[in-house]
């Protein structure tokens, strides 16, 4: 009998335990991750992309995806750009991926970001994909993933 009761006990335990976990949801949310700790295809998708300034989106599957805003090309005579206010929100089935983008003549601040890299963990998945820049909607420069 002692057995008995320690089996129904444990399978309630593993009932219950399977019910958290199907009613555990992902919330939306982001993180500013460096590059060098990047896994290794997101710093291939980098390398790729490094030569174009803008806003690029590497997909994972259907969980992250990882936001590229590159800066660091700055043609002569042009201020150079860095980018931060970053921020990712949800409206409906529509993710949106806001930023400021701004300029500054010195080309050499260690303090400033002229590459940011985000990671952004999705709660479900979205059928459309903003960039909405300094309040406006621009166009996303490369997207690619697995």
């Amino acid at each position: 009998m002692n057995k008995s009761i320690i089996l129904v006990f444990t399978l309630f335990l593993l009932v219950v335990a399977g019910c958290f976990q199907m009613n555990k949801q992902t919330d939306l949310s982001y993180s500013k991750i460096k590059i060098d700790n990047a896994k290794q295809d997101v710093k291939s998708f980098i390398g790729e992309t490094k030569n174009e300034n803008g806003i690029h989106l590497y997909l994972e599957g259907n969980e992250d995806i990882y936001v590229f805003l590159n800066g660091i090309n700055v043609t002569l005579g042009e201020k150079a750009i860095y980018y931060d206010d970053f921020k990712v929100s949800a409206d409906t089935d529509i993710l949106k991926i806001v930023y400021s983008q701004k300029e500054t003549e010195n080309y050499s601040s260690e303090e400033i970001d002229y590459q940011l890299l985000y990671r952004v963990r999705l709660d479900k998945k979205y059928n459309v994909i903003k960039a909405i820049k300094n309040g406006k909607e621009v166009q996303i420069g490369v997207i690619s993933g697995d």
